[in-house]
């Protein structure tokens, strides 16, 4: 093929190039909608038992009956799920562990983007029946919160009353045994208590107020509720079923505590020395049941301090004495007594 002929046909084809028809179509009017912002909120808190700081419990938290993530609480016990992504609006449900502890679970719904000063109160492990109940999946639904208050008459609130919450009881003997599950937690300083319970449950409950507000060892108990079951072993009360989330009617036949007696004081060589490792014995006779001794260790620097419930009248008498526990000196024993009210023993010196 000879040059002219080329050009032509290479002519040719970029005039039928340039002819074609291009059918372009113009899509201003289609509109893409932004991602789908969802909105998250942070849970802030303590953990706590009897009133104090856990630090370091782990904590499970779960978004309706998703495990989100697990945290972890600081050395004051607080904790913050900041690290977690909780969607605003959403039932959150608190697992919190340490060692032989665990909680009841705590549930509530995160209506604010920050929500703050939720406690999460751990139950006495020295205190059970059957173990506690198996939260497989504390979120699920299966679960309901059983809520309730107790005051006093006068509707002040009382905290630190325990409250027995069971289910699936059958008779043992002259009792019982909860071969569903149990769990034991004290109001708070609201008078306010609260745990699950599976969805349908009866359960069996009991309250029980120390009498000296502080502890049940060494002025005993009283049982505030009414018997429904094993009037003569324990008051256990019969409610339920529950459905769904159910606040209990307020227990009003409460009383306000009555107070403590705090012993302070510390320990120091025939000189007057700090001692690096000692150890002070308090004894007292309670004027209604008796008396008892104790001993605690402390090292250098630390201050004594024991809480002596006073029941239903002032403490006959309370002794201290302190021993040095690398040579084995004791000082004088101090001696108190038809004491009311809180007092420091000062320093016992180690000199005998």
């Amino acid at each position: 093929m000879n040059l002219k002929v080329q050009y032509f046909l290479a002519l040719a084809l970029l005039l039928a190039i340039g002819c074609r028809k291009e059918r372009i179509t113009n899509n201003t009017d289609t509109t893409i909608d932004p991602p789908t912002q969802v909105e998250t909120t942070v849970v802030s808190g303590v953990v706590l038992n009897d009133g104090d700081p856990v630090p370091g419990a782990s904590i499970e938290v779960y978004e309706g009956e998703t495990l989100k993530g697990s945290i972890s609480a600081n050395a004051k016990g607080e904790f913050n799920t900041g690290s977690l992504s909780l969607q605003l609006g959403a039932t959150i449900t608190f697992l919190a562990k340490k060692d032989a502890l665990v909680t009841t679970p705590k549930r509530i719904v995160a209506n604010a983007p920050a929500v703050n000063n939720v406690k999460i109160n751990m139950p006495d492990p020295g205190l059970s029946f059957s173990g506690p109940i198996n939260y497989d999946n504390p979120g699920s639904a299966e679960w309901v919160t059983i809520s309730g208050y107790i005051t006093s008459p006068d509707g002040t609130p009382v905290p630190k009353v325990l409250l027995g919450i069971m289910y699936g009881v059958e008779p043992l003997g002259a009792g019982f045994q909860a071969t569903g599950g149990s769990w034991l937690i004290a109001t708070d300083e609201n008078g306010y208590y609260e745990g699950l319970l599976p969805r349908d449950s009866v359960l069996y409950m009991f309250a029980l107020q120390a009498r000296s507000g502080e502890t049940y060892f060494h002025c005993g108990g009283d049982f505030l509720n009414k018997s429904d079951l094993f009037p003569n072993v324990w008051p256990l009360e019969i409610l339920g079923r529950f459905t769904g989330d159910t606040q209990l009617p307020t227990m009003n036949n409460a009383y306000v505590p009555a107070s403590a007696v705090e012993v302070t004081g510390t320990a120091a060589d025939c000189n007057g020395n700090p001692l690096p490792d000692f150890s002070i014995e308090i004894s007292a006779e309670l004027s209604s049941i008796g008396g008892f001794t104790t001993t605690r260790d402390f090292t250098s620097g630390e201050t004594f301090y024991y809480s002596l419930d006073l029941c239903s009248g002032p403490i006959y008498e309370i002794k201290v004495q302190a021993k040095d526990n690398i040579t084995g000196k004791k000082s004088v024993i101090k001696t108190f007594t038809n004491v009311s009210s809180s007092f420091d023993f000062g320093t016992l010196l180690t000199c005998q």
